[in-house]
């Protein structure tokens, strides 16, 4: 069974919100390309942005921090 990384989730709980990756990048108040790299799990979201993620997309901390950045090979 596949784990859903810390990216995967982002954009899910983008989408479940109907927000653009801009209108993400101006709520967590992050660039555009931010959104993007850790989307394509580059790159985590602070303390402050994740908060605020969690608080937009209506699930706990630990859906979100708990995730992997990577998938495992």
């Amino acid at each position: 069974m596949a784990v859903m990384t810390y990216g995967a989730r982002v954009r899910m709980l983008r989408e479940r919100v109907g927000l653009t990756q801009e209108q993400l990048s101006e709520a967590l108040g992050v660039t555009r390309g931010m959104i993007a790299n850790v989307e394509c799990g580059n790159r985590r979201f602070g303390r402050e942005a994740e908060k605020v993620l969690v608080d937009l997309g209506g699930c706990n901390r630990e859906f979100i921090a708990d995730a992997p950045l990577k998938a495992a090979p």
